[in-house]
Order: structure tokens, then sequence, then C-alpha cells
């Protein structure tokens, strides 16, 4: 007499003796909480790709408008000017000493006179 009543029947009366409500909450609340953290990390995926496009056009800009620099450079023309200039500072600057020497000379001159 071990089977008096249906298996069908013992089954469901076991399932109900079981408390599995909250074990199924629980179960919902982490679904809950994974489907969250997905979109987070979608969303934070969606940012990282967006800056890693930005940052990509950038340099690519960046690239084109070196090449560009390098490719009008002249050394030839900056060595050239660098001698340039410094022909015209020290120039300026021999300018700068006798215009001192002179003004010395001027201001002994008239010390002399007084």
């Amino acid at each position: 007499m071990l089977l008096a009543e249906e298996p069908a029947t013992l089954i469901r009366h076991t399932i109900d003796n079981f408390n599995i409500h909250p074990d199924k909450q629980a179960v919902a609340r982490i679904n809950e909480s994974l489907a969250t953290l997905q979109q987070a990390r979608e969303l934070r995926l969606r940012e990282a790709e967006n800056a890693l496009k930005k940052l990509s056009r950038q340099l690519n800009t960046m690239a084109s408008q070196h090449a560009e620099l390098t490719s009008q450079h002249s050394s030839t023309a900056h060595a050239s000017e660098i001698a340039r200039l410094d022909t015209t500072k020290f120039r300026t600057a021999k300018a700068a000493s006798d215009a001192e020497m002179e003004a010395e000379r001027l201001a002994q001159q008239a010390a002399d006179l007084s």
C-alpha cells in the first residue's frame, strides 16, 4: 500500500509543503540585479566606445596636421632664419653697447664742463 494516492497528488503535496516562494522572490531579485548590472555595463561600454571614437578622430586630425606641418617645414630655411636673427641680435647688442659707451663719454664730458 505504498502508493495509496496518485503520484501526481503526492508530488503536488510535496511541492506545496515546501515554501519556495521566498526562493522564487530571491531569484527574481537576483535576475533584476543582473539585468541592471548588464545595462550599466552596456552603458559604460557605449560611453567608452564613444570616447575612443572621439579620441581616434582627434588623433587622425592631429596626425594630418603634423604631417602637413612637417612637409611644409624646411630645415635650410629654418637655419637661415636662425642665422639672420642671430645677426640681428648681435647688431642690436653692439649698437646698445656703443650707445652706452657714448652716453658715458658724454656724461664725462658734461662733468668736465661743469
